[in-house]
């Protein structure tokens, strides 16, 4: 279970059409003050999803699920094999390619990359890094690379 934050209906409804960033200035009420998870809810305390939280950043918070989802391992998995299936198709042109696209795959400031046996993994907020550990599990048990930078 993962504090919650209030957040103002313009910064809901932007959450609710595809649009991840929030700044601190949508917050209703207290912020966090450590990086990490968050449940997003409305003023009418109904939950519009889930962000990363980086304390001091432009973007306070950036979602990454809506609705009721349940976030745990078994859900970043599913969100990263979900984007490798989706560029199967580039393995027979190339074998260096942008395995995970951050937003456009669901996972705001998680960029994953894969060069050959090689994978890199680029983390470029606070509240995404508190899930490295279980991001760099799964990539060595689904796809067993050579290493990881």
């Amino acid at each position: 279970m993962f504090a919650s934050v209030i957040i103002n209906n313009r910064a809901a409804e932007g959450v609710r059409a595809g649009y991840p960033w929030i700044s601190e200035n949508d917050v209703v009420g207290r912020t966090p003050t450590l990086p990490g998870i968050v449940g997003l809810i409305d003023k009418r305390r109904k939950k519009v999803g889930n962000a990363f939280c980086s304390p001091g950043s432009k973007y306070f918070l950036r979602a990454f699920s809506l609705g009721e989802e349940n976030i745990g391992e078994a859900f970043w998995r599913n969100k990263i094999v979900k984007s490798f299936q989706r560029r199967a198709a580039l393995a027979k042109v190339t074998n260096a390619y942008r395995v995970v696209y951050s937003e456009s795959d669901g996972l705001s400031s998680i960029i994953i990359d894969k060069y050959n046996d090689i994978w890199a993994l680029q983390i470029t907020s606070s509240g995404a890094e508190t899930v490295k550990g279980q991001l760099v599990k799964i990539i060595v048990e689904e796809f067993d690379p050579a290493a990881i930078i």
